[in-house]
């Protein structure tokens, strides 16, 4: 097996040479020297249904008996290799060109043929039926916040889904965890499940809020006066939650012993609550780009309706009085502000106030349908 792309270096060269098991290094508090035998030692697979009384989700049925490690790997691989699709989407659709360049004529063609520039490139047919089709990547919504899309299917149209009301940066994170299928600690995948069992996607819950949960749950659990954590064999020890290990109070043989027990004992617990860790972080890290993305917005829009009011038109501001906009009323086109000659379009305000075109996602009659990707 080849390490995964989001371990470090030092975690990779471990990986690679059979270690799977040994945790990253930001959890193993500590370098990890590779013995000179091929003893590993330890648990490294699940146990029937370990969790089945912890919540999160999940079924009855067999348990995955695999290493822990695998699941969190193909797990995170699974979803990584979704978003570089998203993100990087074919440039064929079903055997068609998504891209072509743009028909131009006269001085714009000679302007890009003179100056021997590449001419700019439009969506084809393929590529707006592609485009309508493929769910937002966690990138995209956070640079420019979801856009609902109708689901396929009458019922999936019904059914309650509250993640169109969630902030983009709790969006971002649960788009960013979708599409995994393979087993989990219970099982078969219902469908959209992580590796222990919880939805990522639901009709009322919300991942983002679920992960954090989970992570103050279980370290409350580890800790000194938890359910685990307080257990006499282990005392000597304490759970330190940025290891994600428990660790001996002192140097003596028994606190010593009694770590080396905790760890040895609550390795699953553990990695529950180090992958629930590790998704936490990278929550935070899209709320946080998704906070960043939507202040440049607004302050864009700000400063563009100050510079359309110091203008006088209402290019990007609002005007009281637009009946004297001639740009307004004709439907802009060209954005020549109040130039009588524009003979006006379909892609401002103007074109549907007074009875144009509607924007598909603006006000028409697709915003009357839960529409959500």
């Amino acid at each position: 097996m080849v390490a995964p792309s989001f371990y470090n270096q030092a975690d990779q060269n471990i990986y690679n040479q059979g270690y799977s098991f040994i945790p990253q290094e930001m959890y193993r508090g500590g370098a990890f020297n590779i013995p000179t035998n091929n003893n590993t030692g330890g648990v490294t697979t699940l146990p029937v249904n370990p969790f089945m009384n912890s919540g999160g989700g999940g079924g009855g049925g067999t348990a995955f008996t695999g290493g822990v490690n695998s699941l969190t790997t193909d797990f995170m691989n699974t979803i990584t290799d979704r978003q570089n699709r998203l993100n990087n989407p074919s440039d064929k659709f079903f055997g068609f060109d998504t891209m072509r360049d743009q028909q131009l004529t006269g001085a714009d063609a000679g302007f890009y043929i003179g100056s021997n520039t590449a001419i700019p490139q439009e969506k084809t047919f393929a590529g707006n039926i592609q485009d309508f089709l493929t769910p937002q990547s966690a990138d995209d919504i956070i640079a420019g916040g979801y856009e609902p899309k109708m689901k396929l299917g009458i019922l999936a149209n019904i059914l309650p889904d509250r993640y169109g009301t969630l902030p983009r940066g709790d969006q971002a994170f649960i788009a960013r965890n979708m599409g995994y299928t393979g087993p989990t600690v219970f099982g078969e995948n219902t469908g959209n499940q992580d590796i222990f069992g919880m939805n990522t996607r639901s009709g009322f819950g919300n991942y983002a809020e679920a992960v954090g949960k989970q992570v103050d749950k279980l370290g409350a659990s580890l800790g000194a006066g938890g359910a685990i954590g307080g257990k006499d064999a282990y005392q000597g020890a304490t759970f330190n939650e940025e290891t994600g290990m428990f660790e001996a109070d002192d140097d003596t043989a028994a606190a010593m012993a009694a770590a080396a027990k905790a760890n040895q004992m609550t390795k699953m617990v553990r990695a529950k609550y180090n992958f629930y860790t590790q998704q936490t972080k990278q929550r935070d890290d899209d709320r946080k780009a998704a906070e960043e993305a939507q202040a440049k917005q607004t302050a864009a829009i700000a400063a563009a309706n100050k510079a359309a009011a110091a203008r006088g038109d209402r290019r990007g501001g609002y005007q009281s009085n637009f009946a004297q906009d001639s740009d307004f009323m004709g439907g802009g086109g060209r954005d020549r502000g109040n130039d009588p000659s524009d003979a006006g379009g379909s892609d401002t305000m103007g074109s549907f106030a007074y009875g144009g075109r509607v924007p598909y996602m603006m006000g028409g009659l697709a915003n009357l349908v839960d529409i959500y990707d």
